[in-house]
Parts: structure tokens; sequence; C-alpha cells
């Protein structure tokens, strides 16, 4: 059946609109609480937990009165991914920081604020497990920076030369092939450089909006698959867009403008899950709508508003190695966890 999607808000994506593992415990809710799709069906989806700052994981009212923190909170968190030892990595447009939610040591921190090279305009992040490396898109010297994930070293940097980028604003890397795909929204395009930071390829069509298959009108987001194929959030032609390795069109995923299931009003986000189904994350309608690869339609989570089964202005989404699902819930300031729990899925 079809359906009207409910419309949330305006987006926020910064310069364009609007200037973890095993044996790690979460917060979990009721029994029953906020799963997708609702009874009698049998749940897909189940909400694990919110994060919006460090009381989440530390006795805060205690370290401030031995006055050793202070309370910290996520003000307009942007991007966000998690590594596989329990750490979950946000950047936050108007804190200007990125920070770092340690559930496996219950720490939270920051990163990329200290020595020489700090973060000015922190964007879109990405993880490399295999490495150890976390990739920050900074707005304001027009760079990719890649850190030690845990020490926060700098470890090289993408786009010295000037006007390798313009707005790059997403980010993400195949460990395996030591390939980092970057997006700019104001280039239109997506570039791929190795770890040297030599230039591979591009995607797109430099610094023209384009409606062809292979043109961007703003490249909001990217993923990649355990293949490595290439999606892009087209966010003002409203479809996913799939590339090949190389950088060649494959197709496109959803079905275009419109407030029906299935449609995108301001498509900002995408992620592809361990069983290779596609995430298409719309601000406008506060929710995410899941595709297969024969571009099925299979569910959508979210409506606008607040608490476990809802959204406000969400900007950014990534799924870890265990299929949880993290968004940048950004008008509510704070970062959503949900579970996918297979194709069988709970009870």
């Amino acid at each position: 059946m079809i359906r009207k999607l409910t419309v949330c808000a305006l987006v926020i994506l910064s310069g364009l609109v609007l200037s973890g593992c095993a044996g790690v415990e979460q917060k979990p809710v009721p029994k029953g609480e906020a799963v997708w799709p609702l009874p009698p069906e049998k749940a897909r989806y189940k909400f694990v937990a919110e994060y919006r700052g460090r009381r989440d994981l530390e006795d805060s009212d205690m370290l401030r009165f031995l006055g050793e923190q202070e309370e910290v909170f996520l003000e307009r968190p942007q991007g966000v991914v998690a590594d596989n030892k329990g750490s979950i990595y946000v950047s936050d447009i108007k804190m200007l920081k990125v920070f770092v939610f340690d559930l496996e040591k219950k720490k939270f921190r920051t990163i990329g604020d200290s020595g020489i090279r700090k973060v000015v305009i922190p964007l879109g992040l990405a993880i490399d497990n295999k490495n150890g490396l976390l990739f920050v898109a900074d707005g304001g010297p027009k760079q990719v920076l890649a850190y030690d994930k845990d020490s926060g070293d700098l470890k090289f940097v993408i786009g010295q030369q000037p006007g390798t980028f313009l707005r790059p604003v997403t980010v993400a890397v195949n460990p395996d092939t030591r390939r980092i795909y970057v997006g700019d929204t104001k280039l239109q395009q997506v570039k791929v450089f190795d770890y040297e930071s030599r230039l591979l390829f591009s995607v797109g069509k430099e610094g023209k909006r384009s409606e062809e298959d292979d043109g961007f009108n703003v490249p909001a987001q990217i993923a990649l698959d355990r293949a490595g194929n290439l999606y892009v959030a087209d966010m003002f032609n409203r479809y996913i867009k799939k590339f090949s390795p190389d950088g060649k069109f494959i197709e496109k995923i959803g079905y275009g403008t419109g407030l029906s299931s299935g449609n995108f009003s301001k498509l900002v986000g995408v992620a592809v899950d361990s069983e290779d189904h596609v995430y298409g994350l719309d601000t406008e309608f506060c929710n995410f709508q899941v595709f297969d690869q024969q571009n099925r339609l299979l569910l959508a989570v979210g409506e606008p508003g607040r608490g476990p089964q809802r959204m406000f202005m969400p900007t950014n989404i990534f799924i870890d190695e265990k299929d949880r699902i993290y968004i940048t819930d950004t008008g509510n300031k704070l970062v959503k966890v949900i579970q996918y729990l297979g194709k069988e899925g709970g009870p």
C-alpha cells in the first residue's frame, strides 16, 4: 500500500541549506518499546540507545563536584561513525569538535582539538578499523584529516594543494583497497584518493549540478558496501546512486521526488548493512527508508518528533559491522542507535 510520508522540517546540512561491539553495555528501553514494524508483524529493527553528552557515560555530577570535568552536551551533531571497540565518534558543527563516546571504557573525550593541526569545522566522518584511523572532513581548511582514532595523533592530510576541495562534507574509506572517497557539494563530485593522498579518479561533473546518471545535485553523503561499490545520497536529484568500485554508474535506488513511500524529499544520508540493504535518510520525512538490491522498498523507520521512535532533522547515518545503525538526530541534539535484527527478526 502506498502511504503519504509526514513532512518533518527543513534540512540541516552544513553549508547547504542552513548555515558498539559485543559485550559493550548500551542503554536498553523497556521490552516491547520502539520496534519496527509494529506488532503483530515480526520486528526487524529495535531502538537501542540515545547519546547526548558526557553524563551518558560518566558520573558527571561527581566529576563536576570534584572540579575535574564540566558537563558537555551535543549541540548540532553532524557526522557519526563507530569503531569495532565500542566507541562512537560524532562531529558537532556548533561546538566545532569531534566527540568520542567510549562505551567500553565509559569515557567521554574529544579528538582533533590538540596538536599542530586542529579540526576547524568538522563535518563528515569515516572509520578504518583495520589501520586504526578516523577521517574527518574539515570544512575550514577544506581538507580531510586522518587521525589515529585512539591517540588522536594526526597521521596525514588529503587536500593540501589549494583547490583540491571546495566544500568537502562526507567521507568513506575502504581499508582493503586503501581508498578514500570524499564528497564535495560545491564541486558536485566524489573524489577518490589513496592513502598517499594521490588522486585516483573522480565521479561527477566538476562544478556543475547535473540530473544525469553520472552527475550530482549535492552529493550529501556517501557509503560503500562490502564489494566496494559506492553509494551516493544525491540530495536534490532525490535518488541514491550506485557506482562500481572504479566509478562507473550502475543504477538509481529509490523512487525519486514525492510524498509517498519510497520517494525522497531532502535526501541527506545513505548507508548499507551486511545484507546489502540500502538505507536512505531523509531529513524532511524524519526517517530512513530501506531498499533491497532490486530497488524494492522494505520498510520506513522513524517519524517526526522526540523519543525512541522519532527523529527531528536527522543529518547522517552509519551502520557498523554488527548492523547497528547510528543516526545524528540533529534537531534533538543526540545520536540515536537502532539495531537491525536480521531477516528472521526479533521475538
